[in-house]
């Protein structure tokens, strides 16, 4: 999607797609289905249709949270899932001399 977005003109989105208003609609429909499975915080259907960079990926992180901590056994919670992250993140930059996390 993004490098659909990437080489179509805004201009042009805008002049083929359908109206703001109707986006937000459908959008809204996600959320509606989402804010029953996922904790969404500080981001709504507006940000999504505004292609809001920083609200959209702390919306994508939020789902693959709740989704990551149901599917791994052996994670309790969202900082046992941040620990093994972080740790899985440390092996594999560890072989290159100047990355830290």
């Amino acid at each position: 999607m993004r490098t659909l977005l990437r080489i179509t003109p805004y201009s042009a989105i805008c002049a083929a797609g359908p109206q703001s208003s109707q986006l937000i609609a459908n959008v809204s429909i996600s959320f509606q289905f989402l804010a029953r499975h996922v904790k969404i915080v500080a981001i709504g259907p507006t940000d999504v249709v505004d292609m809001n960079p920083k609200r959209v990926l702390g919306l994508i992180w939020a789902i693959f949270v709740y989704y990551e901590v149901l599917s791994i056994p052996d994670v309790k919670s969202v900082s046992d899932l941040k620990e093994k992250i972080l740790a899985w993140a440390r092996r594999r930059t560890s072989r290159y001399p100047h990355t830290r996390t």
